[in-house]
């Protein structure tokens, strides 16, 4: 009796992570992307991402979650969310929170979106050497995009607080949020 061998099973991880731009406004010192103000936003198109997205939620997929660069820089940042949601799937997305447009608060307050952030030092000379930006620790200011109503009431950011020589600040000191809540 000859028994055949089973074709391997491939299955579709229960979360993504999709680095869909290696544009940021910032030029961290530590970053793993190598992503700053001078990158593209890589050679895959749109729809080439939503393609992702649908055979990921097809594969059973559970959560997408969108980096980059700064993935809120990518053009059409807003349509793959969306995409994304309209398809199932639960979306992170991990942002610098550099000057972030009132759309994409009103996307962050959607309950199957949340939304991440590092805070490199509470000391701002510290802050701005490790970001290669001055001023991020400064308060915003009233040009500054503010998260909407809406989004400030519905929802509040996971944040990881880690210091320019990487060590970790207790979570009552360094919690930043994206909220006002």
């Amino acid at each position: 009796m000859t028994i055949a061998p089973q074709a391997p099973v491939q299955a579709v991880p229960d979360f993504l992570e999709l680095e869909i731009t290696g544009r940021c406004q910032l030029e961290c010192t530590h970053c793993y992307a190598e992503s700053g103000p001078a990158r593209d936003h890589g050679v895959m198109s749109v729809e080439d991402w939503t393609r992702v997205i649908t055979e990921a939620a097809a594969g059973g997929a559970k959560t997408v979650q969108l980096i980059g660069g700064e993935p809120t820089l990518r053009p059409a940042f807003a349509a793959l969310v969306g995409h994304a949601l309209e398809v199932g799937l639960r979306v992170q997305v991990y942002s610098n929170l550099y000057r972030v447009r009132a759309e994409h608060w009103d996307l962050f307050a959607h309950p199957q979106v949340s939304l991440s952030t590092s805070y490199y030092s509470d000391d701002p000379a510290e802050h701005d050497t490790i970001t290669g930006r001055k001023g991020l620790t400064t308060p915003p200011g009233p040009t500054s995009s503010r998260p909407s109503a809406a989004a400030s009431r519905s929802r509040s950011a996971s944040s990881t607080c880690t210091t320019g020589s990487g060590r970790r600040r207790p979570r009552p000191r360094c919690d930043r949020s994206a909220s006002t809540a």
